[in-house]
């Protein structure tokens, strides 16, 4: 067989520049990517909080002595049994998942680069 590769110094410099420039695409996009994993990790943080804040809002209206018949109302069917208090619990362990997740994968992305 006949070898056909190019080696002259054209094809090799033009080689080199479009090996460069993929490079830098490819850089850009990873730095974007780090800015968006980043950018969600934090919306993620802020959900957290969020949902810790209602918690503690629910929890101080449960340990209220008095309120107004709604919300005493509201109140007693929820002691019943509790599914806002379970939803935001269940939603806050998703969070954390999730942020993990994104966490692990910016994470990556970092190593390499």
């Amino acid at each position: 067989m006949t070898d056909t590769t190019d080696y002259s110094p054209d094809h090799l410099t033009d080689s080199a520049c479009r090996a460069r420039e993929l490079a830098a695409v490819i850089g850009r996009e990873e730095v974007a990517a780090h800015a968006q994993l980043s950018a969600m990790l934090d919306s993620l943080e802020k959900a957290r909080a969020a949902i810790t804040d209602v918690r503690g809002t629910l929890r101080a209206l449960y340990a209220r002595p008095t309120a107004s018949p709604e919300v005493e109302t509201f109140l007693a069917v929820e002691a019943d049994d509790q599914d806002i208090v379970a939803h935001l619990a269940d939603a806050a362990r998703s969070l954390r998942a999730a942020h993990a997740i994104v966490r692990a994968h910016r994470d990556t992305l970092t190593y390499r680069m």
